[in-house]
């Protein structure tokens, strides 16, 4: 059938299978094909265009939900009736096109409005998630604390009995982490006129601290109930160690110490050294502690490795990981990372990598074959009951 045809292009990785998809759902809208389009072919039409990822096609797959949601008013014909799949796509496909984040909410709010009266169009975990990862790839500011409100209200709904397909999973988790390691400081602040950008004079600090506590707060909640809401994985530890790594940079908080303090200037260069000291040492730490925790759980994967490889020393790798430790080029048969350390904006090469075979069995238990951080699109990917 044509839409089997459609849902083919959509899971095509073919770089113009969103335009043919597009060509083929417009043939079907003018009646040449003979047939009509229902939500299924509307839905796999948006689905090839939030595997683009690009603006454009995010736009495009909100011009077909409004165009189907115009149909069904004016109609009542259900067969063209956007379902909780297509909403959802339209949401993956403002994540993926990196859109305002803010569209991509205002949908899910739609979706729980419209449930009030038909249940069918309830969002689901997949809906929440999707929602997520959009606030977690934007610039937005506060976009970790707007992701963690969707966890909460996700806990609310499914733990009051109201939406018990709302029920926080393992993604969940791994994308509130995601959006906290990506947290930069940027100030666009929200007033009754709509939101505005100002100047951030604490160069962000407050901010990546708020992301840190949620990180930290986030990942110790599904240890906590683990594995009830998904086991966490090689993904969650080595997101939380980028997160540390890039929320407790020492150079940044040094610097937001030294504007809000006062006295000569030779004591705030001093004051500032021996926080950036602290910071640096305490960054350490948490990262340390992260990887043993991994380390217990069985996941440390090529992508943990890489991760704690950006925060920690030369010597305090090697010591850590001991034989598997081993010189660049001299990787023997074993799978091994390669990266590099950004100090001070200068790129260093690692003179040491890891062979991931002579890791400690135990190490790598439940992450063998994991090689890397899935991309984007698949990071979002996960089942949903319908």
């Amino acid at each position: 059938s044509y839409n089997t045809v459609l849902n083919a292009w959509a899971k095509s990785s073919y770089p113009e299978a969103a335009d043919r998809a597009l060509s083929l759902l417009k043939q079907l809208e003018d009646g040449k094909r003979g047939v009509r389009p229902d939500v299924f072919t509307y839905t796999s039409a948006i689905d090839a265009l939030a595997k683009s990822g690009t603006k454009k096609s995010a736009e495009k797959a909100e011009e077909i939900l409004e165009k189907m949601e115009a149909l069904y008013n004016e109609t009542g014909d259900d067969k063209v009736r956007p379902n909780v799949r297509t909403y959802t796509s339209v949401i993956h496909a403002l994540s993926r096109g990196k859109c305002d984040p803010r569209r991509a909410q205002s949908i899910l709010d739609r979706m729980e409005q419209l449930s009030a009266e038909e249940s069918s169009l309830r969002p689901d975990v997949v809906s929440f998630n999707a929602v997520i990862n959009a606030w977690g790839w934007s610039d937005t500011a506060h976009k970790a604390r707007r992701a963690r409100e969707i966890y909460l209200r996700m806990k609310e709904l499914h733990e009051s009995g109201a939406n018990k397909d709302a029920r926080p999973d393992l993604i969940t988790c791994n994308s509130i982490l995601n959006a906290c390691a990506y947290t930069t400081g940027k100030i666009e602040t929200e007033n009754d006129s709509g939101w505005d950008n100002e100047n951030n004079s604490d160069g962000g600090a407050q901010e990546r601290a708020e992301a840190l506590d949620i990180a930290v707060q986030t990942l110790e909640e599904f240890q906590s109930v683990s594995p009830k809401l998904g086991r966490p994985n090689h993904i969650t530890y080595g997101t939380m160690i980028m997160a540390i790594t890039n929320l407790m940079t020492p150079t940044q908080s040094s610097t937001a110490d030294n504007t809000a303090k006062e006295g000569s200037e030779d004591k705030n260069r001093e004051n500032g050294e021996d926080i950036s000291n602290d910071v640096s040492c305490l960054r350490t730490d948490l990262a340390i502690a992260t990887f043993w925790q991994c380390c217990r759980e069985g996941q440390v994967s090529p992508f943990v490795i890489s991760q704690l490889r950006n925060v920690v020393s030369e010597a305090t790798f090697c010591e850590m990981l001991g034989d598997a430790a081993v010189p660049r080029g001299n990787r023997g048969h074993g799978e091994a990372t390669d990266h590099k350390q950004s100090e001070s904006g200068v790129e260093k090469e690692h003179k040491y990598c890891c062979d991931m075979k002579k890791l400690p069995e135990e190490w790598t238990t439940f992450s063998r074959g994991k090689k890397s951080r899935p991309s984007r699109k698949k990071y979002s990917e996960q089942v949903s009951k319908r």
